[in-house]
């Protein structure tokens, strides 16, 4: 059933920057990619004390610092995101247990679904424990499969993706809806020319392209918080982007899986476990198997201490974990991650899944 949800458009005027922390250590491998929610929190809080004439040198109130919260809490602000949108459509990370087959000159590229295999499981280290997972199965084919190119899919087409209809789904690139440009440097002691031990950032650059920028779902309190917020300052320079509060009808977030259930991770999700819960299970029901991304480096800027924050690590949005049974999803209204689902991470969405076997696709 189509239900509509609130959402706050992002539209920067120009180009608008990002930066990261991440560790610069022996193991740390974490990859950095979207800006996080928590920037664009922070443009909202400050525009929100311009808008309530709150003299910061004189302190804030305490009514307002409830409802704008701190770096523990989002306050009354409920934000979910950040995706991306174009004119009239809006983009999510691609689910990473989708694949497609290598298309010949005159045969059109196929896409399917990676499912749990029947019997072949694989050995894996979860705390102190060690774990079986049944493998992430490819169908065997005579045609040689190959990841996913695009990074982002439509709206109407993750509905239909979550109804097991893949098709021809319609991915896109980044680079359809802005200019991207990365640049990474070390950061410097303070007051000393010399490297700070362990930091590195990473600066990312957006151009959108026009009628295009990022977007987030909102709940009723926040969309009346923002009411007239018509922009903020957002990003690294301050550049201005312009708000836009409408809504956006969708069935992804129906609950239609009964049985075995499929949890596609919509925003970056921690664990206890590092790529999963430690008691290996969401919901009450209890994981068979995993598509997990790069693990992402999340950290950010402590005003307080004037240094960066410590380096949590997060399971990227796309990753698939495979349940046995339905979820208790009034038990996760808040989002399923471990720590900071107040700033949306851990928000996800269901299909169904079913084994598969090693027989070879013609």
């Amino acid at each position: 059933m189509n239900v509509k949800h609130n959402v706050v458009y992002f539209k920067p005027e120009e180009w608008v920057t990002f930066r990261e922390n991440t560790g610069f250590q022996l193991g740390s491998t974490g990859k950095i990619v979207n800006p996080r929610l928590e920037t664009f929190l922070g443009s909202i809080r400050t525009a929100y004390l311009k808008k309530n004439n709150v003299n910061l040198t004189e302190g804030i109130p305490v009514d307002i610092k409830r409802t704008i919260g701190d770096s523990e809490s989002s306050g009354r602000f409920k934000l979910i995101g950040p995706f991306f949108f174009k004119d009239n459509k809006h983009y999510f990370p691609v689910p990473k247990n989708l694949y497609k087959i290598k298309n010949d000159e005159d045969e059109k590229t196929k896409y399917g679904l990676i499912n749990p295999h029947t019997t072949y499981k694989s050995e894996f280290t979860l705390g102190n424990q060690k774990i079986n997972l049944n493998v992430p199965w490819i169908p065997l084919s005579k045609k040689e499969a190959e990841p996913l190119e695009s990074e982002l899919i439509e709206l109407k087409e993750l509905e239909e993706f979550k109804n097991g209809k893949v098709e021809n789904p319609n991915l896109i690139k980044i680079n359809e809806l802005a200019e991207t440009e990365t640049k990474v440097g070390i950061a410097l002691e303070k007051n000393v020319k010399k490297t700070q031990e362990g930091m590195l950032y990473s600066i990312k650059t957006y151009r959108f392209k026009q009628n295009a920028g990022f977007f987030f779902f909102i709940d009723e309190t926040t969309k009346d918080l923002l009411e007239g917020l018509d922009e903020v300052r957002l990003g690294m320079k301050s550049k201005i982007a312009k708000l836009r509060i409408s809504n956006v009808e969708t069935t992804l977030f129906d609950n239609t899986s009964q049985g075995k259930t499929a949890l596609c991770l919509l925003t970056d999700t921690i664990f206890d476990g590092g790529f999963m819960p430690l008691n290996k299970e969401i919901g009450g029901s209890e994981i068979i198997s995993a598509i997990t991304g790069k693990k992402k480096c999340l950290s950010g800027w402590d005003l307080e201490k004037k240094q960066p924050k410590p380096i949590i690590h997060a399971v990227p949005a796309g990753s698939v974990y495979f349940l046995n049974s339905a979820p208790k999803l009034k038990d996760l209204e808040e989002g399923i991650s471990y720590k900071r689902n107040d700033f949306g991470y851990g928000r996800f969405f269901t299909m169904n899944w079913n084994f598969v076997g090693g027989d070879i696709d013609e």
